[in-house]
């Protein structure tokens, strides 16, 4: 096993509102994420959506250059040469590719690729924003992940964004709590021990669900293995602060 995996919150479409963005922030501290993956959408509302409650471009601007290290980002369809002159990190990109320990991401807005529209070549992962509805299933080609959005969510939906860790993917709620899980996890009857867990070699992907929600939750080492009904697979080697 790798001794040390990267942890990617995953969130698209901020049309500028700070609230909502420092929720995220928040988050992706406490849960001592390493990278910021931002699918677009980042300053601007655009002329279909009302004017977002709590907007602030210059400050989600302000707030973002601060980690500017820690951030990729790719273009959205409300993003353009203005927003790039705001932000201190490349913005206009239409997609980018991460590998993280073999596995292939393919990170972008939605509007030009999309379950419609796939790109070429092979990606373990894919994912995107756009729509505002968010997402999380195996398919045939790839795992497929809709982060929705924090800010402007379809549907019905509540705002949502990702994390990608160790060859898993989970979509939250603004408030921390997991929506749906799927990943790499195990049902063997040693990973349902008390912690720390040890890894095990079986792997397949599989949604994990906590019982007496409707929802699907997550297994992570901050979360009693008792209350799950299967174990993620993670080396669970301390993590740099």
């Amino acid at each position: 096993l790798n001794p040390y995996h990267m942890k990617y919150l995953i969130v698209s479409d901020i049309h500028g509102v700070l609230s909502t963005l420092e929720q995220v922030l928040d988050f992706y501290q406490k849960n001592r994420c390493d990278m910021l993956c931002i699918l677009g959408d980042v300053l601007n509302y655009g002329p279909r959506h009302e004017v977002p409650e709590g907007i602030n471009a210059k400050g989600v601007a302000q707030r973002l250059n601060g980690m500017a290290d820690q951030i990729v980002a790719v273009r959205g369809n409300c993003d353009s040469e203005v927003d790039q002159m705001m932000l201190d990190f490349p913005v206009l990109s239409d997609y980018l590719q991460l590998v993280d320990n073999g596995k292939r991401l393919f990170l972008t807005h939605g509007h030009i690729y999309n379950e419609q529209h796939f790109p070429k070549g092979h990606h373990d992962f894919f994912f995107y924003g756009h729509t505002h509805l968010w997402e999380l299933e195996q398919t045939e080609q790839t795992v497929v992940c809709n982060t929705g959005s924090i800010t402007l969510p379809k549907g019905g939906n509540e705002p949502t964004f990702a994390v990608y860790e160790d060859g898993s993917v989970t979509v939250y709620r603004l408030d921390g709590t997991p929506l749906k899980h799927l990943g790499q996890s195990c049902r063997s009857p040693r990973c349902r021990k008390s912690l720390p867990l040890l890894p095990c070699s079986r792997r397949d992907f599989r949604s994990c669900s906590v019982p007496g929600q409707d929802t699907p939750g997550i297994t992570t080492d901050r979360i009693s293995p008792s209350s799950l009904s299967c174990i993620s697979l993670k080396s669970l080697i301390p993590r740099r602060d």
